[in-house]
């Protein structure tokens, strides 16, 4: 596990919705509800977070999701219930995946390799996971300057 990424998220917990939801995610929305409505069969979602994402999930699916921080899975749990769905969330390091090889039909990303430490190491990671044929999506973003996205 790479604890500074985790304490840097664990720390940004408690602000994270304030920080995101109004600006960006509020104009991301119906590009993310397109995306994500391509989810199918055995989906894994990278970085959960506080749960931002879960507006735009389609209805009735079964999802396992992850993130680095325990803090921003615990201001998820509302969201998660709510979910016309199932959202299985666990706390792991993308770089250190405890999932079989060829796991996941699917694996989806939403702004988030941008904070991932190897990025390149992240995806060899997520190729692992996925089985032969799978696909993978992202809508990510660029960097930032700024904390705590940078």
């Amino acid at each position: 596990m790479d604890i500074a990424t985790q304490k840097k998220w664990n720390r940004a917990a408690k602000n994270f919705d304030l920080m995101a939801s109004k600006g960006a995610e509020w104009r991301w929305a119906p590009h993310k509800k397109a995306l994500f409505s391509r989810m199918e069969g055995r989906v894994l979602f990278l970085a959960l977070g506080t749960g931002l994402d879960i507006a735009a999930f389609p209805p009735g699916k079964n999802i396992t999701a992850i993130d680095i921080s325990p803090r921003m899975l615990a201001l998820a749990q509302p969201r998660i219930a709510a979910y016309d769905g199932v959202i299985n969330a666990q706390v792991m390091d993308v770089h250190e995946l405890a999932f079989d090889g060829a796991s996941f039909d699917q694996v989806f990303t939403s702004c988030t390799f941008c904070s991932v430490p190897d990025p390149v190491e992240g995806l060899r990671a997520l190729r692992r996971v996925l089985k032969p044929g799978g696909a993978l999506f992202m809508f990510e973003h660029t960097g930032s300057h700024y904390y705590p996205f940078n």
